[in-house]
């Protein structure tokens, strides 16, 4: 690319959306793009590990330590120094389109708390790997492609696979391979679609939650694992997550994961920004997200986490990378 090329695909976006002075969107592009005489809008991707290693630049880097999604080339963009901006004449691309405002100069490709009352079709948060939905189970046959990770949320049912039947109540983690056909009835869950899975070890498997022993995390913090590679799943683990009033640290995990407030009230904080959360609350956290879920109340805060690839709900990092070690006396 010539600098006869960058000026023209920074033309295509027609007038800026900042001072002229300031505008430094020829050589944002060009910094972007870096290759040679080709321009090519980028892919969407959700971390800055997925960005081909000839566009991580420093400068690139320093705009994105949050979760990324680049948009199309087909809007006005504004490289600074510090971040990306994305502007359109009219309205928002289609990925943000949950913010109800006409113009921004600082947007969040990612809305990483909602509240289910916001969804009355039950469908929360939705990515490539991992789909988050309330589910009302009323005995009708159900087969999927994709794993899925269940937890009954109220009711009192039976789930039956093939000639099995197990009871189902408030506290039942289950999973069911894709592929398998299984019924449920009676109950109201919250279900995770784990796409494009790895072979599971079993084609189902049901534990009681409710029943099951606590292991320990950071700051106090402990959970209670259900769906697993041990029970079927060998692509995420579900867990129940228990978290004391307070505040841990900022940390990240190497994981993908979406979380449900089952009982507390709560913050969530992003970069600076704060989510209220209280029972209903969703949430989804990228890799390398670097974030901190605090518990405002004064009781314990319940959640139900289902992450991929499967593995601890205790591993964590400090922003600088060092990991968040357990307390012996944990």
């Amino acid at each position: 690319m010539d600098e006869g090329d960058v000026e023209l695909v920074a033309g295509l976006f027609g007038r800026s959306a900042v001072a002229p002075e300031d505008d430094d969107l020829a050589s944002g592009v060009e910094e972007l793009v870096r290759l040679g005489r080709e321009l090519v809008p980028p892919l969407g991707v959700e971390r800055v590990e997925d960005v081909a290693a000839h566009l991580v630049d420093p400068a690139v880097v320093a705009a994105v330590r949050e979760a990324l999604r680049l948009v199309p080339l087909d809007v006005r963009v504004h490289v600074g120094e510090h971040s990306v901006e994305v502007v359109t004449g009219e309205c928002l691309v289609g990925a943000l389109d949950e913010l109800e405002i006409p113009h921004a100069r600082r947007l969040r490709a990612v809305r990483y708390a909602i509240h289910a009352d916001d969804r009355p079709d039950g469908r929360l948060h939705t990515n490539e790997l991992l789909t988050q939905r309330i589910v009302e189970l009323g005995g009708a046959e159900h087969i999927e492609a994709a794993d899925e990770v269940l937890y009954v949320l109220g009711g009192e049912g039976e789930l039956a696979v093939g000639e099995e039947r197990h009871q189902l109540r408030p506290g039942t983690a289950v999973f069911v391979a894709g592929g398998t056909r299984w019924t449920a009835g009676g109950v109201r869950a919250l279900s995770v679609l784990v796409h494009d899975p790895r072979p599971p070890t079993a084609p189902f498997g049901v534990r009681d939650l409710t029943a099951e022993e606590r292991g320990s995390a950071t700051a106090g913090r402990q959970f209670v694992l259900g769906v697993r590679p041990e029970l079927g799943c060998a692509s995420a683990t579900q867990f129940i997550g228990l978290v004391p009033p307070g505040s841990a640290p900022d940390h990240y995990h190497t994981y993908d994961e979406v979380i449900y407030i089952l009982e507390g009230e709560g913050e969530l904080h992003i970069g600076g920004e704060t989510a209220a959360l209280r029972p209903g609350s969703c949430v989804q956290l990228p890799a390398g997200l670097v974030h901190c879920l605090a518990n405002t109340g004064d009781s314990e805060l319940r959640l139900l986490g289902v992450f991929r690839p499967a593995g601890s709900p205790a591993e964590a990092y400090y922003p600088d990378g060092t990991p968040a070690a357990v307390s012996d006396h944990e």
